[in-house]
């Protein structure tokens, strides 16, 4: 791909993995090349002696399909309120490795968290304090050069971007073909609705919803929901900055149009297009009231997440190998947070697949597997 630069796995500085001595003949099957996806296919590659075949299944050209390729592209470690998430750090350092096979993936190098209450000023002001490499506080008098506001917010930068994801998406999958090359790994993506999955192979489940919406996974059992957002597409009117509050403002990478976002749905019968243009419009007019004056509406993007139950550290991926199997392996749940999570927990995962085992996931972190007992407990 033009303009595009495939770092090299010495660059990367990759560490290798000792292999589980039957599974690098083993033929891998990854179902969904999204994020989550093309992260543990980079990682299963890029660690110590590749297995001998790779093939994603999806059912879209990569970068084209689910909620990956409508995705905000946001990347920052912080939680709705403000906080630093669980594990946010170190998600934001290795999806930032990843972003360095595609810099022409990064629209922007900065994002604008807004306060929009006086207890949101004061979470944001201690956030600042906790992480002043990555944020800092910009009182309300100096936020009105940026937009509108009564409380100020903070910069994030320093690793904190915005990121065209469909962009993102085909350089990371240009960086697996290129290592595929290098270790004679025999690679290939597969278009289909249905993938042709042999039991006894090494199985990993990434599709997001559609693991669910297609009972590849059955819903009922996992400590998951699936919810659906809608975004608008809205004509650039010289908006400079990506906008955080609540609700997201975002240049796209043409910088002539912007991605406003997104509806936060649990029903199937979605909003109408008028409801997404009334809420959008009534959580962001605050802090961009000119775009509204004579908006523009190009088309309205439409993708389902899926969201994990709220745990002790927040709502964190279902990663792991499926219970009852041989070498079945999931990495799914990401929500909100896949430009966040996708390469911390692809790399933890794909470590865990190629020995073969769950206890280096365990070692790696210890609550990584909260959602076996939560999947004990709803199949009872």
């Amino acid at each position: 791909m033009r303009g595009m630069r495939i770092v090299s796995r010495r660059r990367m500085s990759h560490q290798a993995t000792t292999i589980h001595p039957h599974l690098s003949d083993a033929p891998i099957t990854v179902i969904g090349g999204g994020m989550a996806g093309l992260a543990v296919t980079y990682h299963l590659l890029s660690q110590g002696r590749p297995p001998h075949s790779i093939q994603v299944f999806d059912k879209a050209p990569v970068g084209q399909g689910g909620a990956s390729a409508v995705a905000g592209g946001l990347l920052h470690p912080l939680s709705p309120r403000g906080k630093l998430v669980y594990k946010g750090l170190e998600g934001l350092y290795e999806t930032n490795l990843l972003l360095q096979t595609t810099a022409s993936a990064v629209v922007k190098d900065r994002l604008v968290r807004v306060a929009t209450t006086e207890s949101q000023a004061r979470m944001l002001q201690t956030t600042a304090q906790t992480i002043p490499h990555i944020c800092e506080w910009i009182a309300a008098d100096e936020m009105q050069r940026i937009c509108p506001s009564e409380y100020g917010g903070l910069m994030l930068q320093n690793g904190c971007k915005v990121v065209d994801v469909p962009a993102y998406l085909k350089g990371l999958w240009n960086a697996c073909e290129q290592l595929a090359q290098e270790t004679n790994c025999q690679l290939t993506w597969t278009v289909t609705e249905h993938a042709a999955i042999d039991e006894d192979d090494i199985i990993v489940y990434t599709a997001g919803s559609g693991l669910f919406q297609s009972n590849l996974l059955s819903a009922s059992t996992f400590p998951m929901q699936l919810v659906h957002g809608q975004s608008l597409v809205l004509r650039n009117n010289n908006f400079q900055d990506a906008l955080l509050c609540g609700k997201y403002i975002s240049p796209l990478n043409d910088h002539s149009r912007l991605l406003v976002g997104s509806t936060h749905e649990f029903r199937d019968d979605l909003l109408s297009p008028e409801q997404v243009i009334q809420e959008l419009k009534e959580r962001t007019s605050a802090v961009a009231p000119h775009l509204w004056e004579d908006p523009v509406v190009e088309k309205i993007t439409k993708g389902t997440r899926v969201q994990s139950e709220r745990g002790t550290h927040g709502r964190l991926p279902i990663v792991g190998k499926l219970p009852g199997t041989k070498q079945h392996w999931v990495l799914t749940g990401l929500s909100s947070r896949g430009l966040l999570y996708h390469a911390l927990y692809g790399k933890m995962l794909a470590k865990a697949i190629l020995q073969g085992s769950e206890d280096c996931l365990n070692e790696l972190d210890d609550g990584i597997l909260w959602w076996k007992k939560k999947l004990e407990q709803l199949s009872r």
